[in-house]
């Protein structure tokens, strides 16, 4: 319906419109009447008032009354009921019909609950009944539920019903299957499982049971078979009987072969046994899987096909019905699969329309609602938006649908939008309508209000966007509208007001009152505003300089002596002591040197100043400164100089007088007080000199007097005392030293004298006792040493003599005795020792020798068989059971075991080969017997172990039994192992057969798994390649068809389909996409409508290519650029990948947009240009920046220039006009040169400085205008500069430093250490002078900074520079601090020692030393090895002590050292441990403890250890013997008890103290014991071991497939855990999770194909138990490892989705912009359309409504 388009120029409607738009509207009745009479349909007209009837009533044509809508119809248009549509309902009054909700179906007035077995799912006027397999319990159900697995569901209003023990049903089950024999049903809800190898079930069985002891169990569907005599089996190991070994006997066929003692002969056997063949030389040998033979036959027998040969020693059996077998080798008969037709020797795939279960041998049609599509595929449902026949499904048309399990698809209802054929239609949303069959609501077109069914025009004063609800919006203030049918309210132009009134015009502003748009009133402009025309969109800033008193008035000029910096009212008066600037824009300081009290610069006079600011009078110079010049700020007079007021130079003080503070007077010096000129005080009279007059510099004391600081007088030095410092009070002299009366130095006493008192003279020493130079008292002489001369030190007494002190001669020490100290009494000789006349020590036997006598030299050496360790008076017998190789001792050694010695032997002797030597103190041997052997040298006969072949008893040659053949302990020879088995273990019978999926060909110890891409059908057969479009992940027994959306190459794992390419299924490659599309991974279509390539891209089948920037998209589905993308329209920017761009896309402020622009900041406003617009499409849209501000490039306002510069009209950067050099600014905003202000002197100002930089301390400028750092000249040489921005000089040099040119302050430069100076104008540092001898002088010497006096303990010669510099050398030391020479220091006397530069001695000499005359170390002469001294002072070697026996002295010994543990000495004197190994004899060094024994520390002869433990050499304490060893001996050395070693199979604790046995040290269950092993070795990880005495790894089983074995396990530790599968060996539950597409409810899982494939609708990651169901929001293909996301423009609103055809497409009116979804984002953004699929809020205008 059309609407008028007809508006007049003024704000009301013509009167002639409105009647021409009533009839088209209203027709004819309209017409029969005038405008002012007729009453419209939807009014009711009374009382001359027209009314609009209220929603949920109606009114016909000129009815002056209302009706209220009846039951069962809509009245949305308020003119007429309508009846509600099918599957919808209305009470009496409703605006419209409300779809039926969910569970109910309508009769148009009322809801009715579906009855159970039925279901509804909304907007249904009939329910639905429930599909075969599926229920709904209570009535109002939505949907019907799937019968759960494990139950059937035969009624669908009745409940599931659990299956049977025994029996299973898989989902969507109508009746349970009973389990079938050769498997189990753990849990009905499961598919059957096969049983393991070894294990065996009937018919409708819940777990299988295991092969008994003696069967076989070859068919897991058949029952056990008896083994034959001949042959044995174990409980639940056996798929066949096993022949019994060669060597062996088997009592009965439940029990394992024991050993014979004699073979028995295979070819002696009157007929070969059924289920074997025989060779004439050769042991029966099973027949392989499959096949069977008679007794007798010479060959097996292949198994015919439909038939199974479980057993070789049976005869076939043939299959079962509903299990077939093809080929003629099988062992057992295949389950017929699902979806197949069997008979016993082939399968055939169901047609399709048809099905089977699992083990059943006839199809059945599929039921209502289920289809297969192809031969050999299960009944599925239904999907969703689907209607399927039994072979078939057609797609719903759009505006129907369905909810799967359908086989016809429904009309989607009036009043509601079906935009997936796939979910429960939708209700229109407010302001949208739909007439039914639909597949969206239409939106309300703009300019309209709208019913469910009509829509409305908007009438003046109002109006509504497309989507409006169901009434139009009003105006707001400052909007008004022309007429009727308006989308949209115009906004009142700028410079006008708009009254709220829907028929006025806009009202032109007046002078000084604005608007900018939008306004219902005019605004007046803001203080410091104005504008002077009528009509203005905004008001003007008032400029700088001027006043706007009145906004409708033209700016004033602001008066002399006032400024405005713009935007004001009023102009400011500028501050006292300032003057207006030029353009009355800002006010200036008082210029430096200047007063400004009326408005006008004037001088400064003489003695004034004033700095730059705002100044009114000039300043008085300051008492204590000089003012030099008028335009600086007054400089502080420096020390030692003063001023008064007004004074403009500072004078220098004079010499003898003081000036504390430049603002005093000078003041004389007080008496005993010194000042040169230009002193700021008086300096204190030095010690060491007097000072008669206080303007002449102090005079030095003479030799041997003193003055202290501030005497007048120099006073002589007492006698006793020494003054060698002057400046100090007299030092008396030290003990040992004597002077006389005005001595400047004390004297040394000299050496054979003593001074008692330091007045005294020196009295000679008495004789017999001695004395040293400096003695206070004379030294009697000691022990040891004797004393002829009292001057001289004592004389040592010579080696093998001796003195007790007091001695004038030393004494010969005597025979048979030693003098190993000469201060010491003879010692004896030890027995076994002996010592000449005059000998220092005794003389130790040596090893291997014997000495009778102590006086003597008589040595006599030990016979064979005999030893001596040294210092013995006698030689030693050889024990029993020893060797003595040595006489020396030495290398004595207990026998090992397997040899003896019967005494006083040299060696040991060997036992025989073949024979055992249990003594090691007899010569008894043990023949070996047959299953041992001996090679010689063993105590005991080694068993051949098992897995090993001893074929000789004199020879250790052990044969290993090779991989495939094993062997019991004591045996010859090895056993192979039969065909079709792997066998695990070397060491005894450990056989498995062949599971599933693997296959062996004989004589082998491990089964192979079936390769990937292979299938073997029998655990005998080759592995055959699986055809092109199946595979096979390994260890399959077939091939499985590849899944669509994947592809299989080279019958590989199933590859996902990459981005843009797609499968239908069964392909071994994936095909490429259609252009306009988008295919995502595992895409079975190849134009997907959920990849219809998006607006704002153009699509090659894989991917979205983005529009480029400066391009938007006006399409959907485009193939190129060209297709889907054009050009950006002036005013936007378009960044590439859009659709029409929206407003925020418009052009920034700053900036202009001309067509195809790629983003915002392509185009800027040019420099010295801004616009504060936005959308601007062309450079001239940007405006000119004005004078005293600046414009960047891009700029969307102008900017105040910065201080230090200046910006004319029109400039981009205030940088291009800086104040010139030699000026400066700090202020804002200036628009010329001319505002740039001199730079004062002591300053300089560089190109555009903000401030004046201050000349740096050192330097000095006297001009103005400086423009760099060169205008400052260095301060000149003898001057100081102290402080910035000087003009001239302000400072003199200090004493003891000298001022070059650039100085700063006066003591910068100090004269060095060794120089001084009293001068205040020194320029270099050559002019100072050096520092007299005897005194040091410190850096920055001079004045009051005096030289210092030599420290004690160092002498100072010309130039020192302090006084420390130089020492008195080691071996000398001075009280004294006027030496100036090295030779003026005191020698070190004997018995101390002197380091040196030191005051006095250092220190007696330390302990284990002794010190000579001149000594500079206390350690510098040490005691020698083998002696000591814990005394301190000792003067010679000689008293130092004799070291005691069981210790060693080294040299510089303070104690005695006990040997070291391991080690012993009997005798005095010794020196040392042993060094590198070497054992020198007793009197050098301690001797080592022999194997055997043991010794502490300290020790004087060796211990024996006890039995249990052994030693070896040097051993401080006994070993316990070593796990895995034995020592049953006393007296057992290392090498013995290393020998003593615990055979295999046994276990021998720490400390063994017997001969282990089998039966106390077997080797527990769980482990193996290697030959002296220290502890049982824990079978590895995925084995175990269920008997004791294992002697190696091989004793360990490998654990078995479907289990797992932890460490040390004497059994399996458990089954495999669900979720994983465990093959043989592995070493914990979750040994290897099933990959991720596949899951796992059962334990034991033996291979991966154990894990079943994951189904659809549910995903699978890695290790699942059981299939998650697909979220909300996702879908999931057959194989799934996650989710997948439903793609944008579509959603899923419900769990378990199987394809991404099931997610729905986003309906009209909303948008879906994510991945995943599970409901529409939200609705369309107002103003824009949103069709199906839409994945933005604001889609563009161009886009076409669907």
């Amino acid at each position: 319906m059309s609407e008028p388009t007809t508006k007049p120029r003024g704000g009301a409607i013509h009167p002639l419109i409105v009647a021409t738009f009533m009839l088209v509207w209203l027709g004819p009745a309209w017409a029969a009447c005038s405008v002012s009479s007729c009453c419209p349909a939807g009014y009711a007209c009374a009382n001359e008032t027209t009314s609009l009837c209220p929603a949920g009533s109606y009114s016909a044509f000129n009815a002056s009354t209302c009706s209220l809508c009846p039951a069962g119809f809509e009245c949305a248009n308020r003119t007429a009921p309508l009846p509600c549509p099918s599957g919808t309902m209305s009470a009496a009054g409703d605006i419209q019909c409300s779809p039926c909700p969910a569970g109910h179906y309508c009769n148009s007035t009322h809801a009715v609950r579906c009855a159970a077995g039925t279901f509804s799912a909304g907007n249904a006027s009939s329910c639905t009944d429930c599909s075969p397999g599926q229920i709904a319990l209570a009535d109002g159900a939505t949907q019907c539920v799937g019968c759960p697995a494990g139950h059937m569901c035969n009624v669908s209003a009745g409940p599931a019903i659990q299956c049977a023990a025994g029996s299973w049903a898989a989902c969507d089950s109508t009746s349970c299957s009973l389990c079938p024999a050769g498997f189990s049903c753990p849990n009905a809800g499961q598919s059957p499982e096969r049983c393991a190898n070894g294990s065996y079930s009937g018919a409708g069985m819940t777990s299988c049971s295991l092969c008994p002891a003696g069967f076989s169990c070859a068919s897991a569907g058949g029952p056990p078979v008896p083994c034959e005599a001949g042959s044995y089996s174990l409980l639940g190991l056996s798929t066949a009987c096993t022949l019994c070994p060669v060597g062996h006997v088997c009592l009965n066929s439940s029990s394992a072969p024991i050993a014979a003692n004699t073979s028995e002969c295979w070819h002696l056997t009157t007929a070969c046994p059924r289920g074997y063949i025989c060779h004439e030389t050769l042991p029966p040998a099973l027949c392989p899987n499959g096949t069977w033979s008679l007794s007798g036959d010479s060959s097996c027998r292949a198994c015919t096909a439909g038939h199974a040969c479980p057993v070789p020693w049976s005869d076939p059996v043939p299959c079962s019905t509903g299990s077939y077998s093809s080929t003629g080798r099988s062992d057992q008969c295949t389950l017929c699969p699902v979806a197949h037709l069997c008979n016993a020797t082939t399968a055939t795939p169901c047609p399709a329309g048809s099905s089977s279960a699992l083990g059943q041998e006839q199809c059945v049609t599929c039921p209502t609602g289920q289809l297969s599509e192809g031969p050999g595929q299960e009944c599925a449902a239904c999907p969703a938006g689907y209607s399927c026949s039994s072979t078939a499904r057609v797609a719903c048309e759009p505006g129907s649908y369905t909810l799967g399990n359908s086989s016809l698809c429904s009309p989607c209802p009036a009043g509601m939008a079906c935009p997936s054929p796939s979910l429960a239609p939708v209700a229109c949303p407010s302001g949208t309508v739909s007439a039914g069959s639909a597949a969206n609501c239409s939106l309300c077109p703009a300019g309209r209000y709208c019913t469910s069914t009509t829509a409305w025009p908007c009438p003046t004063g109002s109006f509504s966007t497309l989507g409006a609800n169901a009434a139009c919006t009003p105006c707001s203030p400052g909007q008004y509208t022309a007429g009727t049918g308006s989308q949209q309210c115009a906004s009142c132009p700028p410079g006008h007001a708009c009254s709220n009134s829907s028929t006025a015009l806009p009202t032109e502003c007046p002078a000084g009152t604005f608007s900018a748009g939008g306004a219902a009133q005019c605004t007046s402009c803001a203080a410091g505003m104005y504008n002077t025309q009528p009509a203005q969109a905004s008001c003007d800033v008032c400029p700088a300089g001027r006043s706007c008193a009145q906004p409708g008035a033209s700016p004033q000029e602001c008066p002399a002596g006032s400024y405005s910096t713009g935007g004001v009212t009023n102009c400011s008066s500028c501050a006292a002591g300032q003057l207006s600037s030029s353009f009355r824009d800002s006010c200036t300081s008082c210029p430096a040197g200047s007063s400004c009290a009326a408005g006008v610069a004037q001088a400064c006079p003489t003695g004034r100043y004033s700095v730059l600011g705002a100044t009114l009078e000039c300043t008085v110079c300051p008492a204590g400164h000089s003012c030099y010049s008028a335009a600086a700020l007054p400089v502080p007079c420096p020390a030692g100089t003063y001023s008064a007021q007004g004074w403009a130079n500072c004078t220098s003080c004079p010499a003898g007088s003081a000036c504390a503070t430049p603002t005093a007077l000078p003041v004389s010096c007080a008496s005993g007080y010194y000042s040169p000129a230009g002193a700021s005080s008086c300096s204190l009279c030095t010690a060491g000199t007097s000072c008669a007059q206080p303007s002449a510099l102090p005079s030095p004391c003479p030799n041997g007097s003193f003055a202290l600081a501030g005497a007048s007088s120099c006073t002589p030095c007492a006698a006793g005392y020494s003054c060698a410092d002057p400046q100090q009070l007299p030092v008396k002299c030290p003990a040992g030293f004597q002077s006389a009366a005005s001595s400047p130095l004390c004297s040394l006493c000299p050496a054979g004298s003593f001074c008692p008192s330091t007045s005294l003279p020196a009295v000679p020493c008495p004789r017999g006792s001695y004395s040293t130079a400096g003695a206070t008292q004379c030294t009697s002489c000691p022990a040891g040493l004797a004393c002829p001369d009292p001057a001289a030190l004592a004389v040592p007494c010579a080696p093998g003599a001796y003195s007790l002190g007091l001695s004038t001669n030393c004494t010969l020490c005597p025979a048979g005795s030693s003098c190993a100290s000469a201060a010491l009494a003879p010692q004896a000789c030890a027995a076994g020792s002996y010592a000449l006349a005059g000998a220092t020590s005794c003389t130790h036997c040596p090893a291997g020798s014997s000495c009778p006598s102590s006086s003597t030299a008589l040595m006599l050496a030990c016979a064979a068989g005999s030893y001596s360790l040294g210092s013995a008076p006698n030689c030693t017998q050889c024990p029993a059971g020893w060797q003595c190789p040595s006489t020396t001792g030495a290398f004595n050694q207990p026998c090992t075991n397997g040899s003896f010695a019967l005494g006083a032997a040299t060696a040991c002797t060997a036992c025989p080969a073949g024979f055992a030597c249990p003594s090691r103190v007899s010569n008894t041997m043990v023949g070996c017997t047959a299953g041992t052997h001996s090679a010689g040298g063993q105590h005991e006969c080694t068993s051949c172990p098992a897995g090993f072949a001893c074929p000789q008893i004199n020879k250790s040659d052990t044969v290993p039994c090779s991989a495939g053949s094993f062997s019991y302990a004591r045996q010859s020879e090895c056993t192979p192992c039969p065909a079709g088995y792997a066998c695990h273990a070397t060491t005894h019978l450990a056989a498995s057969a062949c599971g599933n999926g693997s296959y062996a060909t004989g004589g082998s110890d491990a089964c192979t798994a079936c390769p990937v891409g292979h299938f073997c059908a029998s655990p005998s057969a080759v592995p055959v390649q699986c055809p092109d479009g199946q595979y096979s992940l390994g260890s399959a027994t077939e091939c499985t068809l590849c899944p669509a959306g994947y592809h299989c190459p080279a019958a590989q794992a199933p590859v996902q389909c990459a981005l843009g390419s797609y499968s239908t299924g069964g392909a071994s490659a994936c095909s490429p996409c259609n252009a306009g599309f988008r295919c995502a991974e595992g895409s079975t279509d190849p134009s997907p409508s959920v990849g219809l390539c998006p607006v704002g891209s153009h699509c090659n089948g894989m991917l979205a290519t983005p529009c480029p920037p400066g391009t938007y998209g006006n399409k959907t589905g485009s193939v190129s650029e060209h297709d889907g993308c054009i050009a950006c329209p002036p005013g936007f920017f378009c960044p590439g990948g859009l659709g029409y761009p929206s407003s925020a896309y418009l052009c920034p402020q700053g900036h202009y947009c001309p067509a195809s622009t790629r983003y915002g900041t392509e185009f800027g406003c040019a420099a010295g240009t801004s616009s504060a617009a936005l959308g601007n499409t062309a450079r001239t849209d940007c405006t000119a920046c004005n004078a005293g501000t600046y414009c960047p490039e891009g700029s969307a306002a102008s900017r105040s220039c910065l201080p230090g510069h200046y910006c004319p009209d029109a400039v981009g950067s205030y940088t291009l006009n800086p104040c010139a050099p030699g000026s400066y600014s700090g202020s804002f905003g200036l628009g010329s040169s001319l505002q740039c202000t001199s730079c004062p002197t002591g300053h300089y100002c560089g190109t555009g400085s903000v401030s004046p930089t201050a000349c740096e301390p050192g330097t000095y400028n006297p001009s103005q205008n400086g423009s760099s750092a060169l205008n400052c000249q260095p301060c000149s040489a003898g001057r100081s500069c102290a402080t910035p921005g000087l003009s001239q000089p302000n400072g003199t040099c200090a004493p003891g430093h000298f001022c070059p040119p650039n100085t700063i302050v006066p003591a910068q430069f100090a004269c060095p250490a060794g120089t001084f100076t009293e001068s205040i104008s020194l320029i270099r540092q050559e002019d100072c002078s050096p520092c007299p001898a005897g005194r040091a002088c410190l850096r920055g010497t001079g004045a009051g900074n005096t030289s210092l006096p030599c420290a004690p303990g160092h002498y100072c010669p010309q130039g020192t520079g302090y006084t420390t510099q130089y020492q008195c050398p080691p071996g000398s030391y001075s009280p004294f601090t006027n030496l100036q020479h090295a030779d003026n220091c005191t020698a070190c006397p004997a018995g101390s020692f002197c380091a040196g530069g030191l005051s006095n001695v250092s220190g007696p000499c330390s302990p284990g030393h002794y010190c000579p005359l001149s000594s500079s170390s206390a350690t510098q002469q040490p005691c020698p090895a083998g002696t000591f001294s814990a005394e301190s002072g000792l003067l010679a070697s000689s008293q130092c002590a004799p070291c005691p026996a069981g210790s060693y002295c080294p040299e510089a010994a303070v104690a005695p050292t006990l040997c070291a543990a391991g080690h012993f000495s009997s005798v005095n004197g010794t020196k040392q441990m042993p060094v590198n190994g070497t054992v020198t004899p007793g009197e050098f060094s301690c001797q080592y403890c022999q194997p055997g024994s043991f010794c502490v520390a300290g020790a004087t002869a060796m211990s024996p250890c006890g039995v249990g433990t052994y030693s070896a050499i040097r051993a401080a304490v006994c070993t316990a013997c070593t796990a895995g060893y034995y020592c049953h001996n006393n007296n057992t050395a290392e090498t013995t008890a290393l020998a003593q070693r615990c055979a295999a199979g046994l276990l021998c604790p720490a400390s063994q103290t017997t001969v282990p046995d089998g039966l106390s040290n077997a080797c527990p269950l769980g482990h193996y014991c290697p030959e002296a092993t220290p502890a049982a070795v824990p079978c590895p990880p995925g084995s175990y071991n269920p008997s004791f005495g294992g002697q190696n790894s091989s004793a360990c089983n490998v654990c078995p497939a479907g289990h797992y074995c932890v460490s040390g396990s004497a059994n399996v530790t458990g089954q495999c855990s669900a979720g994983y599968y465990c093959p043989e060996g592995s070493i914990g539950p979750t040994e290897r999770p099933c990959p991720p597409r596949t899951y796992r409810y059962n334990l034991g899982g033996e291979h991966e194909q154990s894990c079943a494939v994951c189904t659809t609708g549910n995903y699978c990651p890695e290790a699942s138990v059981s299939p998650t169901v697909c979220p909300a929001g996702y879908y999931c293909v057959v194989g799934s490892q996650h989710p997948e996301p439903c793609p944008l423009g579509y959603f899923g609103n419900s769990s378990g989705l199987r394809t991404v055809d099931q997610c729905a497409p986003c309906p009209g009116g909303s948008f879906c912009d994510g991945l995943g979804l599970r409901t529409p984002r939200g609705n369309c953004d107002p103003g824009y359309m949103c069709i199906t699929r839409a994945y933005s809020s604001a889609p563009p205008p161009e886009a076409p409504l669907t």
